[in-house]
């Protein structure tokens, strides 16, 4: 389990491109950019159960593999917290015997079990990072997001996504 410390903003995409491209921030050295394309699927069931619970569950693609993530119900006001169990899996269908966590995984296959999971939400996203280090040794990672979300239930709906998200990866959740 990793506790998972972010920050998100909803940013014009008009300024997304010069952000992707920043190379200094005062106070802080920042590493150089990469960019890959995400491909994730969320499940639940039509009732939702899972985002009523309080957790999501999706599967993406990670270069010829698949991560399958569980996350928990976000707490903090303005940094979201919340625990995140990943695994490794073969395929892009949910396995949920390997959640990694017991407790989880046991919540989440009593939810399975009332009513199946299926795809609800994919999302299809460039993301641009950095690393950003503080003087203190703080290292936080800088994701520059432009893509779309889709609904897969209920009609397809689709919302463009453009976003900043710095997640803390070590550290003090101050330096976010």
């Amino acid at each position: 389990m990793s506790q998972e410390i972010e920050i998100r903003f909803a940013t014009p995409e008009r300024d997304l491109k010069r952000l992707a491209k920043i190379s200094a921030l005062e106070g802080f050295t920042v590493g150089r950019a990469a960019t890959r394309r995400l491909a994730t699927i969320y499940y639940d069931n039509t009732e939702l159960a899972l985002a009523k619970a309080g957790l999501s569950l999706r599967v993406r693609k990670n270069g010829k593999g698949y991560v399958q993530t569980v996350k928990g119900e976000s707490s903090g006001a303005l940094a979201s917290e919340r625990h995140e169990y990943a695994c490794e899996i073969p395929s892009a269908e949910p396995d949920l015997a390997r959640i990694p966590d017991e407790t989880v995984r046991m919540r989440v296959l009593d939810i399975a079990a009332a009513s199946p999971f299926q795809p609800v939400v994919e999302t299809d996203v460039q993301r641009t990072t950095r690393s950003v280090k503080s003087a203190a040794g703080d290292t936080i990672e800088l994701a520059v997001d432009r893509g779309e979300i889709r609904t897969l239930m209920n009609g397809h709906a689709s919302l463009a996504v453009n976003e900043i998200e710095l997640e803390l990866k070590e550290g003090a959740p101050a330096a976010l």
